[in-house]
């Protein structure tokens, strides 16, 4: 790989080694991985949360993950913003 990385793709990072060194990446970088890294934590909680049938916890992960990709990956058009802000 690319400056002896095997695999450079961050599902192939370690949540603590992210942890760890994360904050040695230039901002935006280090938001999107802030981004990937707690949305795989929410999907497991989400499905834990799902399946108790906890359906306010799964509301609450899916409102943290509208706010984390809007705030970290820095994605969404105005409408999905508005509605992000309004829920």
């Amino acid at each position: 790989g690319q400056n002896g990385v095997a695999d450079p793709r961050l599902r192939h990072v370690d949540p603590a080694l992210f942890a760890s060194y994360g904050s040695r990446l230039d901002l935006p970088l280090r938001k999107r991985a802030t981004h990937f890294f707690t949305e795989m934590a929410r999907v497991e909680q989400g499905i834990a949360a799902w399946q108790a049938g906890d359906l306010t916890r799964f509301g609450e992960l899916i409102a943290q993950s509208g706010e984390s990709s809007i705030k970290n990956y820095e994605s969404g058009c105005p409408q999905l913003i508005t509605l992000y802000e309004i829920l």
